[in-house]
């Protein structure tokens, strides 16, 4: 599950959010409450390391120094069982054992040299490139680390708080060697890591491939297993009689949101775009973080619905998937947008 940390870096105040949007100390989701101290302690330590390496440094405005600029640490929540044994949390992934307690699995670090203006930017940058017209380079854009930076740093902040598992690479090769990898009926390296007796079919989810050290925006091949292991089959099972996740068809690429339309159009509401918009106001300066956010939370909502069929799509019927959602979601929030300006 997607979560992301935000430090502010002359503060090193931190917050959290979510796919959808910024998370609340109070908010329900899975057990981060429980972990905010934990979370806390991970962000700042890497964000020293980050500092202590020369890395932010390199990054930013000698003249501008710390003042305005921010980093974010994107990553996932996993664990929560692990065969019969739960620590009080919510379990996060219900196919795959990875650790009776909850961890956080940082995979990204972006530099953000103007905090949210950076962020819009990033926003207004992935429209415009939707649109055939992408914009040049600034200097408020936000800068993603190579992964290879981001594994170095993961590895010296992790002695000195309590991350344990990061995007540490299972392979280093060319992309034809990394492509040949097998990911069907590979055993999680996950509970290895963190000490555990392994279980028997406890199979990953697949592979991300991604350039070791190319700094920037990554085109990044998602390899996903076919077959799970049956230690999540019957969960999977379950999920299957829900009728959006019954509906998705990896051959389909004709119409891509036909098997998710009625899903679609009941979360694509004037009543969720007006409560984004609330939290922006109606001014063109921001409808692009306002289409993001509102794209995103239809998004993800879609993906929580299908669950795994999601994951059985193909990478290019995924890729279409996302990108009509973000068009749809553009030409909705416009509209409503407009209805209110003229209000």
């Amino acid at each position: 599950t997607n979560f992301g940390i935000w430090v502010d870096l002359a503060t090193r105040a931190v917050t959290f959010q979510r796919r959808t949007g910024a998370l609340g100390p109070q908010e329900a989701f899975y057990s981060y409450k429980k972990m905010i101290p934990s979370l806390t302690g991970i962000a700042q330590t890497m964000v020293t390391v980050m500092e202590e390496t020369g890395t932010l440094a390199g990054i930013l405005d000698a003249n501008q120094g710390l003042d305005g600029a921010s980093v974010l640490i994107f990553g996932e929540f996993y664990g929560g069982r692990y065969r019969d044994q739960t620590a009080g949390m919510i379990m996060v992934q219900p196919q795959i054992h990875y650790s009776p307690t909850c961890h956080f699995f940082p995979f990204d670090i972006a530099v953000c040299p103007e905090g949210d203006a950076s962020v819009e930017r990033e926003n207004q940058r992935e429209l415009a490139e939707d649109e055939g017209d992408p914009l040049p380079p600034h200097p408020s854009d936000m800068v993603y680390l190579s992964a290879h930076e981001v594994d170095s740093i993961c590895e010296k902040a992790a002695g000195r708080c309590d991350l344990l598992t990061w995007a540490t690479p299972v392979m280093v090769g060319t992309l034809e060697e990394c492509k040949a990898i097998p990911v069907e009926g590979v055993a999680t390296t996950i509970p290895g890591r963190l000490g555990l007796e392994p279980i028997p079919d406890n199979f990953w989810e697949g592979v991300v491939i991604r350039p070791l050290h190319q700094r920037g925006r990554h085109t990044i091949m998602k390899r996903k297993v076919n077959v799970m292991g049956s230690a999540g089959i019957a969960a999977a099972e379950r999920a299957a009689k829900s009728k959006i996740r019954g509906s998705a068809n990896a051959n389909d690429t004709t119409d891509v949101l036909a098997p998710y339309r009625a899903a679609i159009d009941t979360i694509m509401t004037v009543d969720r775009a007006t409560e984004i918009i609330s939290h922006h106001g109606v001014a063109m300066k921001v409808i692009g973080r306002v289409i993001k956010e509102f794209s995103d939370e239809v998004m993800g909502l879609v993906m929580e619905g299908m669950d795994e069929a999601f994951f059985r799509l193909t990478d290019k019927t995924q890729a279409k998937l996302k990108k009509v959602i973000r068009k749809e979601a553009g030409v909705f929030v416009r509209q409503v947008f407009l209805q209110q300006a003229q209000g």
